[in-house]
């Protein structure tokens, strides 16, 4: 009875597909989160998801075409690279509701293989308070030995190329 246990437990951890059965990620509001779902050897060309919630629950949010592909809707980007074996999924702009449970799963018949993903988001720190300086009025520059101020002086004379206009 104790090898039948054994080899039942043995079948679920190969059946199951995906490698990890939780994992849990973390991003920063405004920026990105990346999620990487690894798989096992034979589901490449099998069609694979992302969603939102738990297991029983998810709503498919992005669906790969059971190939090397690239899918994206709104802020959501998914990669199946298979001969990595793994379902890359990146969030960008992320958001504070953002936060919660994921999903990658497998269409298989039967139980889907399934990652469960919960992604924590960290509130953004906010930027320094800008500080409005008074700016203070400035006064003229002093005068100079001749009490002549700073100021160009304009001259009248005519001249092209440093030799005098003459009429």
């Amino acid at each position: 009875m104790r090898s039948l246990r054994v080899t039942i437990v043995v079948l679920l951890s190969v059946v199951s597909g995906m490698l990890h059965d939780e994992i849990t990620e973390t991003g920063t509001e405004g920026n990105i989160a990346v999620i990487t779902c690894r798989y096992s050897k034979g589901y490449e060309s099998y069609t694979k998801y992302f969603c939102k919630g738990g297991y029983k629950d998810c709503e498919t949010l992005l669906k790969s075409n059971g190939k090397d592909s690239w899918t994206s809707k709104d802020r959501i980007i998914m990669n199946d690279d298979t001969e990595q074996k793994k379902l890359t999924v990146t969030i960008r702009d992320l958001r504070m509701e953002d936060a919660g449970e994921y999903g990658c799963g497998i269409e298989t018949i039967g139980r889907d293989p399934f990652t469960q993903v919960y992604l924590k988001v960290i509130k953004a720190p906010k930027p320094p308070k800008r500080t409005r300086s008074n700016p203070t009025q400035s006064s003229p520059p002093p005068p100079t030995k001749n009490n002549e101020s700073h100021a160009t002086k304009v001259s009248t004379n005519k001249t092209v190329c440093g030799f005098p206009l003459t009429k």
